[in-house]
Order: structure tokens, then C-alpha cells, then sequence
């Protein structure tokens, strides 16, 4: 029994983990050129894959973003319907500032993020780390007006609902894949930098 329950955790965090390059790829397929892409070319059928771990939000003033949408994983580590939430709502309070910071920065200077996160573990529950991604999508003017992310936790995460402390934090250029940079970070946060 315990090497089927291993076996499919193993077959979630495999998938959790596709359906983030699913997202990679597509976003920097319509970032063709270093643009950020627009939103009215998002096609929900090219990344059906990955949906189950997407979400789209919609921007909300300087460093804010409010769930329009979020797919059946994302809501489940809620434990409700997300939709017209805000998108720090998956954080712990005690990330949110650096977060905001963090979105602040990927609507100013329109870079993908990605950013590692972990359960705070309490009430007996495991650590769990997870992944979130945020892809800026621009509007008819130009202005970064939407993100799409995605959402991927390495394990079962226990009881809904469920947030996270934000650990690290990638910057990722549009006009390079692979560009890193550091974000203002304070306390425990730390640059990831991942090589190709």
C-alpha cells in the first residue's frame, strides 16, 4: 500500500510539474521578440494540459492582482471557490508584503516570475514546497493588465485551506529566457537561480 501511495504521489508531482512547462512554454511562444504577449491570445485549448494548476488574474492597482479564474488544484488547496479573491490570498500574511513587492516588480518591468514556496507546517501538517509561476499579459494600449500563473505544490498538502510562505524568487526577462535578476528581498527570502 505504501508503494502505491508513493507511486502516485510521484505521478502528481510529475504532472504538477509538466503542466509549469506547459505554461513556460506557451508564454514564451507568444513572447516571440521579447514582448509581452497579449491577452486576447491566450487559448485555453493549447494549454488544457495544464489547466487543472493555472490561473488567470487580473491586475489591481500597483502591486495587486484579483483571481478571475483558477483551475481545480489551485481552488482545492483553498478549500473554495477563489474567483474575485485576491491573489495573496495563497500566502501567508507573513509573505504578502514581499510578495506585493515581488508583483509590483513583474508589472513594472513586465518579467515572468518564479517564485518558491513552502507550507509553514504547522498543526502537524509536513512541509510542503511548491512552485508558482506569473506571466504578464498586456492589453489593447499596452499595459501589463493581466497574469497567467500557475500553481504546482511537490506533495499533498493536507486539509484545505492551505497557504504558503514565499521562500525564493526568480525574475525572468522576456526578452531572455533565461536572465535572472534579484528582486528586493528581505528576511528569509533568497535569489534562485536556475541555470539551462
Amino acid at each position: 500500500m505504501m508503494h502505491c501511495r508513493s507511486m502516485t504521489q510521484e505521478t502528481l508531482r510529475h504532472h504538477a510539474a509538466r503542466a509549469l512547462r506547459i505554461l513556460e512554454t506557451y508564454w514564451h511562444g507568444l513572447a516571440v521578440g521579447g514582448g509581452v504577449p497579449h491577452w486576447s491570445a491566450i487559448d485555453p485549448g493549447a494549454i488544457q494540459d495544464a489547466l487543472e494548476y493555472a490561473f488567470l488574474a487580473d491586475r489591481l492597482g500597483r502591486a495587486h492582482a484579483r483571481l478571475r479564474v483558477a483551475g481545480g488544484s489551485v481552488t482545492g488547496l483553498f478549500g473554495r471557490e477563489l474567483t474575485g479573491m485576491p491573489l495573496s490570498t495563497l500566502l501567508n500574511p507573513t509573505s504578502r508584503k514581499e510578495f506585493d513587492a515581488a508583483l509590483a516588480g513583474c508589472f513594472k518591468r513586465r518579467s515572468a516570475l518564479d517564485l518558491m514556496l513552502c507550507t509553514s507546517g504547522k498543526g502537524g501538517r509536513p512541509l510542503v514546497a511548491a512552485r508558482m509561476v506569473l506571466y504578464p499579459l498586456r492589453d489593447d494600449q499596452g499595459r501589463v493588465t493581466q497574469i497567467l500563473g500557475g500553481l504546482a505544490p511537490t506533495d499533498d498538502t493536507g486539509p484545505a485551506p492551505c497557504r504558503f510562505d514565499l521562500t525564493g524568487i526568480c525574475e525572468i526577462e522576456t526578452t531572455a529566457r533565461r536572465a535572472f535578476r534579484p528582486l528586493p528581498a528581505k528576511g528569509h527570502l533568497r535569489l534562485v537561480v536556475s541555470n539551462p
